[in-house]
């Protein structure tokens, strides 16, 4: 449960009962909560990310790159169908039962 904006004012889970706060050992007179969450936004870290020109190449990847509709090909598979004719290794793949 997250308790937040209507909920931050409760010290128990609405479903199971569960206290939000560990039990107080000793004079603290302080809550400790049992979990806290942690929200890292993503924007920030992306632009870090694509600063670099070698990550920004990884990151771009599956733009750059073509998919064959219906087929699932391993990275390393489809540039060497791409350097020996592809039909043929592509071919074996769809032969293949999972």
């Amino acid at each position: 449960m997250l308790h937040y904006l209507e909920n931050a004012e409760m010290t128990e889970c609405m479903t199971c009962g569960h206290s939000r706060y560990k039990p107080r050992t000793g004079r603290g007179k302080t809550l400790v909560a049992y979990k806290k969450l942690r929200y890292f936004l993503i924007t920030p870290r992306l632009q870090r990310l694509f600063m670099s020109p070698r990550t920004a190449e990884h990151m771009t990847w599956h733009q750059a790159h073509d998919a064959v509709d219906g087929v699932m090909v391993h990275p390393s598979c489809r540039t060497l169908a791409a350097e020996r004719g592809g039909a043929v290794i592509l071919d074996w793949f769809r032969g293949l039962s999972l």
